[in-house]
């Protein structure tokens, strides 16, 4: 079978524009098609499948009963060969009638295919195909903070004042004590022995003038 001509239809698509379909056929038909010797014209490079195959290849399971999915199969395989042969990719060497299929001849060749007309239109038109705008970023809502719940405190034990030693009373200096006379022991006062010489003095004189 022709995987050495999948290997070319996978090069040739790289420098000649094909669509989806166009392309998906190619593959298709390579991998098929006879892959004899080079020398041998009458075999290498033909192709003779089924149209059914052919919609295989494109990505199309023909219906046997659904006749308007049928006909839409066989209508994209149609549009595929007509791009294909435009582009000098593959020849027809037999169209297909009644109890006989169509057969084509699988060129492959670059070089040949940018010298039709079918090329230049498709290269002019991907050049003046506008380039897509770049996506630009819409500017949006700033995020908002959501509101959570307040958090709580969490309940502990209360704290538990430490028992310690009790204060004791520090000794302070004692009152001084005093006697019958006004006297403070241990202590002199003036005030006192200035009264009581004073007395003392007056009792003397009473006893002289009693004397007297």
């Amino acid at each position: 079978m022709g995987a050495r001509l999948v290997g070319e239809a996978i090069a040739y698509a790289v420098d000649v524009p094909l669509t989806g379909n166009e392309y998906r056929l190619l593959i298709g038909m390579s991998h098929t098609a006879l892959d004899g010797a080079i020398d041998d014209p009458r075999e290498s490079r033909r192709y003779f499948d089924s149209r059914d195959a052919m919609c295989l290849a494109i990505g199309r399971r023909v219906n046997d009963h659904d006749a308007t999915d049928r006909a839409a199969a066989f209508e994209a395989v149609r549009v595929a060969l007509r791009g294909l042969v435009s582009l000098g990719a593959i020849e027809q060497l037999k169209r297909g009638q009644s109890g006989q299929r169509a057969e084509f001849n699988l060129v492959i060749e670059a070089e040949q295919s940018r010298t039709t007309a079918e090329y230049r239109r498709r290269a002019l038109s991907k050049r003046a195909r506008p380039r897509p705008p770049k996506p630009q970023a819409q500017p949006g809502p700033a995020p908002q903070a959501q509101p959570g719940p307040a958090p709580q405190a969490q309940p502990g034990p209360a704290p538990q004042a430490q028992p310690g030693p009790a204060p004791q009373a520090q000794p302070g200096p004692k009152e001084p004590q005093r006697n019958h006379r006004g006297k403070t022991r241990g202590i002199t006062s003036t005030h006192s022995t200035v009264s009581l010489a004073s007395v003392d003095k007056s009792i003397d004189v009473d006893e002289s003038e009693a004397a007297a």
